[in-house]
């Protein structure tokens, strides 16, 4: 892996340089490292993101685990970890942050000089890995979510615009997008009937 040139390929889709960013970055490049993963476009992946900020801008560039594909699965738990599976065989290698490394989370918007901010990158970028993340192999049996991709369109009968099959609500025999269908729906103390 070329890192310098795929960590700025991250900069680039995110926005700016940052620890968080850094965090997802690592993590794909350890994975795909304990995977032995060569090459993406013959070896499909899916990963386990425990959190929703910047590094998984880098998980979807570095591993193309994206939420189109429905190969990323957020599990919004506020940690900073990744769980990296590689579907064939379903091996797979959890990724946890150290916790001597979490914190500070500098801002750069709001601490504009940096409090550590570099230094924090840096370390998460070139330490030994062992040394930023707590490391797990594990087997993990997998099923995607379900993704629509190509799909009839029907006419939402509430807001006129197009909403895909599959995502449709049918009520009274009027087919409906899911803002529509909730508020058409009849509630009763503020519960859908």
């Amino acid at each position: 892996i070329d890192m310098e040139r795929t960590w700025e390929t991250c900069i680039a889709f995110h926005g700016h340089p940052c620890p968080v960013l850094a965090t997802g970055y690592r993590a794909s490049v350890e994975a795909l490292r304990i995977l032995h993963i060569t090459d993406l476009h013959r070896e499909k992946l899916a990963c386990i993101a425990e959190n929703q900020v910047c590094g998984v801008d880098a998980v979807q560039i570095m591993l193309n685990c994206t939420l189109a594909k429905g190969n990323i699965i957020i599990r919004n738990h506020g940690k900073q970890v990744y769980t990296v599976i590689r579907l064939s065989d379903g091996k797979a290698v959890r990724l946890s942050l150290r916790n001597e490394l979490a914190l500070p989370w500098p801002d750069p918007d709001v601490w504009p000089e940096n409090a550590g901010w570099e230094e924090l990158k840096d370390t998460i970028l070139h330490a030994p890995a062992e040394q930023v993340f707590k490391i797990t192999e594990e087997s993990i049996s997998l099923e995607l979510p379900f993704v629509g991709h190509v799909f009839q369109y029907k006419t939402c009968s509430g807001c006129g615009e197009l909403v895909s099959e599959y995502a449709a609500h049918i009520q009274n025999g009027k087919c409906y997008c899911t803002d529509c269908y909730h508020a058409e729906r009849p509630k009763l103390n503020g519960l859908y009937l």
